[in-house]
């Protein structure tokens, strides 16, 4: 937390992203990012487990 003495004499930043900061939405956006690297990480790991197999018919997918 910020000390709340002469915070606005000084504070550069708008707001809305001081709001943004101190609600704690910047540490669930840092999760969701974190969460979405994850999945991507697991995704391109299990990528062996989905073979793609071109046919006639076109593109069988098999796991």
């Amino acid at each position: 937390m910020l000390p709340k003495i002469g915070i606005e004499s000084y504070s550069v930043a708008p707001k809305e992203f001081t709001n943004f900061w101190h609600r704690g939405r910047f540490l669930d956006f840092t999760l969701f990012l974190i969460k979405i690297t994850v999945f991507m990480v697991y995704s391109t790991l299990n990528y062996g487990a989905y073979t793609f197999s071109f046919t006639a018919e076109g593109v069988c997918v098999r796991d």
